[in-house]
C-alpha cells in the first residue's frame, strides 16, 4: 500500500500541471490514493495489534494503537491543508508521497513479520497467564507470580 500510495502521489505533485486540463484522471490518481491507503496501511492498524501484541495486553494495545491511529489521521488533515495554504499541489503531493515512503520504511524495519507464528503468544506472561486459568480471579489483567 505505501509503495503505490507514493507513486501516485508523487506522479499527482509531478504532473500536477498537466492533470489541471484533466480532472478525471485527477480524480482516479486521487481515488487510487484513498484505495491503497485502505488496501495496506489502514488494514494493519486493526490487524497488526491482534498478531504483535502479547496475549495478557492485546485488548487493551490494539485500542491505544486505534487511538494513535486516530491522532495520526487528525495531525496529517490538519497538517495537509496548512501545507496546502503555504506552499502549492505539486509541493503538497509530493510530501505525501515523502510520508508514505517514510511509512513503507517503518513498516519494514519496525513490524516483525508473523507470517506461520502462533496467535497465542510465545512469551513467558502470557504462558503465566494461559496456565494461571481463573484461579487469579475472572478479572486478573496481569499474571501474578506464584509462591
Amino acid at each position: 500500500g505505501f509503495i503505490f500510495m507514493a507513486v501516485v502521489f508523487g506522479a499527482l505533485g509531478i504532473f500536477d500541471a498537466q492533470l489541471e486540463d484533466a480532472p478525471a484522471v485527477m480524480l482516479i490518481l486521487y481515488g487510487l490514493t484513498f484505495f491503497f491507503s485502505n488496501f495496506g496501511p489502514n488494514s494493519t492498524t486493526f490487524i497488526l495489534p491482534a498478531e504483535t501484541f502479547p496475549f495478557h495486553l492485546r485488548t487493551t494495545l490494539n485500542g491505544f494503537s486505534a487511538a494513535m491511529g486516530k491522532a495520526g489521521a487528525t495531525l496529517g488533515s490538519a497538517g495537509f491543508k496548512s501545507l496546502f495554504h503555504a506552499t502549492n499541489m505539486t509541493v503538497t503531493m509530493l510530501v505525501c508521497a515523502a510520508i508514505s515512503l517514510v511509512g513503507l520504511a517503518v513498516t519494514v524495519f519496525f513490524v516483525e513479520d508473523r507470517r506461520g507464528k502462533s496467535m497465542k503468544g510465545d512469551d513467558d506472561l502470557t504462558e503465566q497467564f494461559l496456565e494461571q486459568g481463573d484461579e487469579g480471579g475472572a478479572h486478573t489483567a496481569v499474571p501474578t507470580t506464584r509462591s
